[in-house]
């Protein structure tokens, strides 16, 4: 968003709503608590977490070539850090930590969350260590930048006797487009296409997965006018 001035203005409109309870920009509101438990009398868990919610911008989103007005962000923020401790001799001690930041941009006009950006990390005493992030838009941008009529992806996905992965999808223009192949889990198995401009009209891309083992995995196309995901089996 633009550093500017408008920033320093609070929005002429009310957010009700938005949450349930009143909220202005430069609301700021944090807790943390700490909670024990035992988990089949082997471990005890001490867990702490800290909650912070926040509306900590307001005035223009800069989007591409394009600029949104009376535009409000707000950030969560989640930090939850557990110590496990072992009390049955089979078990181990360990922790394991996960962050979570969830932004979003809530258009005044609209009524709608016009950009959303996930980002997700954990890390435990295992060696285990994962990072998600994800970035999706509204579907009411593509109208609010062009006044076109918006249209699914109509995305479709099946895997054919070749094992290939074969990801059927529609674009009425042209625009970039990112496709990523995940787990269950969301880990990233793979980058299918990245910025890859691509013209209007029906696609089919294919994509090899002589290596992947059973499972369910999930398909997500990602362009400038909104994402689709499906699921499918290996």
């Amino acid at each position: 968003m633009d550093d500017n001035n408008e920033f320093k203005n609070e929005p002429k409109e009310s957010l009700d709503y938005i949450f349930s309870f009143p909220i202005k920009y430069g609301f700021e509101d944090k807790d943390t608590f700490v909670k024990t438990f035992t988990v089949q009398d082997a471990i005890e868990v001490t867990n702490t977490k800290t909650k912070l919610d926040k509306v900590d911008a307001y005035g223009i989103l800069i989007f591409g070539k394009d600029t949104i007005k009376n535009v409000l962000r707000t950030v969560s923020y989640t930090n939850s850090h557990s110590v496990v401790k072992a009390i049955h001799p089979n078990a181990k001690n360990g922790f394991y930590t996960y962050e979570s930041y969830r932004y979003r941009w809530w258009s005044l006009d609209k009524k709608d969350i016009v950009l959303m950006i996930d980002d997700d990390y954990y890390i435990d005493n295992f060696g285990e260590e994962k990072s998600h992030k994800e970035i999706s838009y509204s579907r009411f941008i593509n109208s609010y930048l062009s006044n076109k009529e918006i249209f699914p992806l109509e995305l479709n996905v099946y895997v054919d006797n070749q094992k290939s992965i074969n990801i059927l999808f529609n674009l009425t223009q042209q625009t970039t487009v990112n496709i990523t192949l995940t787990d269950i889990s969301g880990r990233t198995i793979s980058n299918i296409k990245t910025n890859e401009n691509m013209n209007a009209g029906n696609h089919n891309i294919k994509h090899n997965a002589d290596l992947l083992a059973s499972g369910i995995y999930i398909i997500t196309i990602n362009t400038i006018y909104g994402k689709e995901s499906m699921r499918f089996f290996l």
